[in-house]
């Protein structure tokens, strides 16, 4: 019984990165997201998210839309051609909320946006929802 409780919680452990060039507001995040559970990495920039995605495989990755250098939408480009990360939710953390944003949120492939700054309970509760 405890050994499938034990399998049952690390089956459930999701990894999260969060690519944010904003240091305070990423590490904020993550210290809350590890308080609740999960395993979390930060990168400050997109060279940088892509690189430990291919690494590390998270499960579900929050990527700010306006950084310098590659943007948000660049990177969730480049991360659906990861090899082993075709399943990864992409969710973006932005503070843009129009219609033309939104939608070009959805072409660009991501899963979720969360207007900036984002609800801890709603990112808590998209996280808990990911199988």
């Amino acid at each position: 019984m405890a050994l499938n409780l034990l399998r049952d919680l690390l089956r459930r452990v999701i990894r999260v990165l969060i690519i944010d060039d904003n240091a305070d507001a990423a590490d904020s995040l993550a210290m809350l997201l590890e308080l609740l559970g999960f395993q979390v990495r930060v990168a400050s920039d997109g060279a940088t998210g892509l690189r430990v995605a291919a690494e590390w495989e998270p499960r579900c990755v929050l990527l700010d839309i306006r950084m310098p250098g590659m943007n948000g939408y660049e990177v969730a480009h480049r991360l659906r051609a990861i090899p082993g990360l075709g399943s990864v939710k992409i969710v973006a953390l932005s503070a843009f909320s129009d219609a033309s944003h939104i939608n070009r949120l959805a072409d660009t492939g991501f899963d979720h946006f969360f207007v900036k700054p984002a609800d801890p309970e709603a990112v808590f509760a998209f996280l808990n929802s990911i199988d």
